[in-house]
């Protein structure tokens, strides 16, 4: 998450996003298991977080002419970083 644009500032810095929330991270209690909340994260970067009032609802931020989806994509790491996961053992396509 600290990928930075040609002026030095987060790529998320003024822009929308959405993952997984805060609540959600401490329903499925992983809050001890990650390195961060990507909540939190986000919007210490600068995001404009973006969430569904209901907890799991879905989310879909747009912004531009950039889709911010993360929900897979944050899952999928959290998978391969703290459960072992391999890609190479499955594709996610199947």
């Amino acid at each position: 998450m600290n990928v930075k644009d040609e002026n030095g500032k987060s790529i998320f810095s003024g822009r929308k996003a959405t993952s997984f929330g805060n609540r959600e991270e401490e329903e499925i209690k992983l809050t001890d298991a990650i390195p961060f909340l990507v909540e939190t994260r986000l919007k210490e970067l600068g995001a404009k977080y973006e969430t569904n009032p209901k907890a799991w609802g879905p989310c879909v931020t747009v912004d531009g002419q950039r889709l911010l989806y993360f929900i897979f994509f944050i899952f999928f790491i959290i998978v391969d970083l703290f459960f072992s996961y391999s890609w190479s053992k499955s594709s996610i396509c199947s």
